[in-house]
């Protein structure tokens, strides 16, 4: 695992993995709770979905517990996986397999149990002494505290203090000593009802209690005082370079940038656009017949299609979460939860389709068009071809450009090109040219046409 990874990426990682599987769990498959305060005071042999502000677990839950609202607290036990996501999680109880979190804060109180491992990512990774973890813990965040670990920690946090014993390797990534890390909880209402935490020290610390059985090794800017004899195996310690570029350094790292995302945009935009003009050309010619003839009325369709976009989006992810409190037990919930998934995630493929695609090819289209003309009949796909890299190669290299208000520039485009497709490909009431005038009324109904 490279430094980068675990400095940056593991804290995402895991906060990704917890989300994910909060989304994949099937919630119309067990006992699903809605509601503000939530408690759970009787036994229950089968999986709990829970969804609520407040939850606490005073009983025994014989199966896993997925849970999302603002604070969980388990004081009784549950069999299976214990899955959060919110701000707090709190175990005064016993968990027999894993648990998995992403929050502010994850306490396990003095005499709590995790029988599996231990996966969590947010400020405060807190195991108080007493507390321990069956297996392996995989914490990444502000700071964390280590009691009874039976596996291998595997951690990055500013802050890290060992206050228990850990049987395996221990593999940290940690920030210089001395400095305490920032608390977000302290500018929380306390009506949220986030717990505080122990404030850590920055970098790697010991209490008198707290021991590593196996090897230790530790990634950190300089190297810190680690107690040898705290730490039963061998101690390895890898120094974080931060890395000073000179400017002609960053001038360097500039161009090959805009270099590669030139050269990328405009072969992806010409492969594209190609296999569009060969294989659909009424796709291309339609929009950009519609924007040679309406620039202006295009440009504000487009703009007001990105508002609708987002508006449906926003719209079909209310409605899906008033749909989960309405119909939680409703074995019908999770085919209706699906079908507004799909509809959003079809709405948002064609919507990104439009505007980072087609949008840019029918511009380009329109620029290499003024520039480059027909210059014989029968080479119009020619010509045309020649025309759409003339204006992609314009058009990328002005977007690629690492300038400030240039993204503007990208919206616009993008827009104009969005309210094209939309003006041509609405659906309207043409009038039929061979239809015959209605009578006139009145007066002049009666008198004869002239011969």
């Amino acid at each position: 695992m490279t430094r980068k990874f675990k400095r940056v990426l593991l804290p995402v990682l895991i906060g990704v993995v917890a989300l994910a599987l909060l989304a994949a769990a099937p919630v119309g498959a067990a006992e699903t709770i809605t509601g503000d305060a939530i408690t759970v005071d009787e036994d229950i042999e089968d999986d709990l979905y829970l969804f609520g502000q407040t939850i606490t677990i005073d009983a025994v839950v014989d199966g896993d517990i997925v849970a999302f609202g603002s604070t969980l607290t388990i004081n009784g036990t549950v069999t299976g996986d214990v899955l959060f996501f919110g701000q707090a999680l709190v175990l005064n109880g016993t968990v027999e397999d894993d648990v998995r979190g992403a929050g502010n804060t994850l306490i396990l109180e003095a005499g709590s149990q995790v029988g599996g491992d231990l996966v969590a990512a947010g400020y405060a990774v807190e195991m108080r002494p007493g507390s321990s973890v069956g297996n392996d813990v995989l914490a990444g965040g502000g700071q964390v505290q280590l009691a009874n670990v039976g596996g291998d920690p595997n951690l990055n946090a500013g802050s890290v203090r060992i206050v228990g014993v850990v049987g395996g390797d221990a593999d940290i990534s940690v920030s210089e000593a001395g400095t305490p890390m920032f608390n977000p909880a302290m500018f929380m209402p306390s009506s949220v009802g986030v717990p505080q935490t122990s404030t850590l020290p920055g970098g790697l610390t010991f209490s008198d209690e707290g021991m590593i059985n196996g090897d230790l090794t530790y990634q950190s800017e300089s190297e810190l005082a680690v107690p040898e004899n705290q730490v039963g195996g061998k101690i390895s310690f890898e120094k974080i370079v931060t890395e000073e570029s000179t400017p002609q350094q960053q001038m360097l790292r500039l161009i090959r940038r805009f270099a590669g995302r030139f050269i990328g945009s405009f072969l992806a935009l010409m492969l594209v656009g190609w296999l569009m003009v060969r294989f659909a050309p009424r796709l291309v010619e339609k929009p950009l017949e519609t924007l040679r003839e309406r620039w202006a009325a295009s440009l504000g369709v487009g703009l007001l299609a990105y508002l609708a976009f987002w508006f449906v989006i926003f719209v079909l992810f209310i409605v899906m979460i008033l749909t989960l409190i309405a119909l939680s037990n409703l074995k019908i919930l999770s085919r209706f939860v699906g079908a507004l998934a799909l509809l959003g995630g079809g709405t948002a493929t064609l919507f990104i389709f439009t505007t980072r695609w087609l949008a840019l090819i029918v511009v380009a289209l329109l620029i290499g068009r003024w520039i480059y003309k027909t210059p014989t009949e029968g080479k119009e796909m020619l010509s045309t071809v020649a025309a759409l890299a003339i204006g992609l190669a314009i058009l990328t290299l002005v977007l690629a450009a690492p300038v400030p208000g240039f993204g503007l520039i990208g919206l616009l485009v993008s827009s104009i090109g969005l309210g094209a497709v939309v003006l041509a490909f609405w659906p309207r009431k043409e009038k039929d040219a061979g239809e015959p005038a209605k009578p006139a009324s009145g007066p002049e109904a009666d008198v004869a046409p002239v011969e």
